[in-house]
């Protein structure tokens, strides 16, 4: 591990699917807006491609080819953006940056299904909360590395501990069923 603030770089975040440049505007246009930096032009601009986006998606949810809506088969590589176009043509009139931002979109909802699961699961952690004072040395079934880690550390949270360096998940859930058998809660 590192103690550097590495995540800065996109490609080391941790939840990196959504930050793409094809929807940086989707994601920080809103900010702008409610911080009154956009310009009346850019919120209207937004505005429209973010209908387009909206309205594209309903149509490849609600359109079915051969007994899988058209966004399905976009999850599928084999799917091409021309096949969409082919069997719904109104769509070569939406904003074409729209448009390709749901086609990623499209291709990649499996895989931020399981981000979103990942960050639920991140956010159940962080509300475990880790008593004070509590003495990792004396958790046997913890490896030794991490006893020492996470004494040396102290965090508040079963989110912190996650995020120290060295410390993997079977130490989570060790310490997770060590502090629920302890306070009498069954798993």
């Amino acid at each position: 591990g590192t103690d550097e603030p590495y995540r800065m770089f996109t490609s080391l975040a941790e939840y990196r699917l959504r930050l793409r440049t094809d929807n940086a505007d989707r994601r920080l246009t809103p900010v702008a807006i409610e911080l009154g930096c956009a310009e009346p032009e850019r919120r209207e601009r937004f505005e429209a491609k973010l209908h387009d986006y909206q309205r594209g998606e309903q149509l490849l949810r609600e359109l079915r080819h051969d007994g899988k809506t058209l966004y399905d088969w976009l999850r599928t590589p084999q799917f091409e953006w021309a096949r969409v176009l082919e069997l719904q043509p109104g769509l070569a009139d939406f904003d074409p940056e729209a448009m390709a931002t749901l086609e990623i979109d499209a291709r990649y909802a499996g895989y931020m299904d399981r981000e979103d699961a990942e960050v639920a699961r991140m956010n159940e952690l962080e509300s475990f909360v880790l008593p004070h004072g509590l003495r990792y040395t004396g958790i046997e079934p913890l490896r030794k590395e991490a006893r020492e880690k996470l004494a040396k550390v102290a965090p508040r949270t079963l989110g912190q501990a996650a995020r120290i360096p060295g410390i993997g998940p079977g130490d989570l859930t060790v310490l997770r069923v060590y502090l629920k058998s302890a306070r009498g809660v069954t798993s």
